[in-house]
């Protein structure tokens, strides 16, 4: 041992010199968690956030697009249900005419 160690050790004593010895221990392995655990941690949740982030951008655009479509598809389906319903009276015209000729033609034929 040198000379400054063992007049540290006859000055403040054996346990002194434990407590400093454990001080420098905890120093180094804070340091190790801090360097192999933490930091990696910490950047993999920062890439976490970022892909959540373009997540969510790339859904906000997929949204939009989605309701530009579905507002699309709901003006075709209005002209097809104006259309229907057209179709439909004029269905009702013609099945009223042919049916007002053959109610004529039974009321000549009584």
């Amino acid at each position: 041992m040198d000379p400054a160690s063992l007049s540290f050790l006859q000055e403040f004593g054996f346990p002194a010199a434990i407590v400093i010895l454990m001080v420098i221990g905890l120093c180094r392995a804070a340091a190790w968690f801090a360097s192999h655990v933490a930091q990696p941690l910490a950047e993999s949740h920062i890439n976490l956030v970022e892909q959540l982030g373009k997540s969510d951008i790339r859904q906000n655009e997929i949204l939009a697009r989605l309701e530009q479509s579905q507002a699309a598809s709901d003006a075709r389906s209005e002209r097809n249900h104006h259309e229907i319903i057209g179709t439909q009276q004029e269905i009702v015209s013609i099945l009223k005419d042919q049916f007002d000729l053959r109610e004529a033609e039974r009321s000549k034929h009584l």
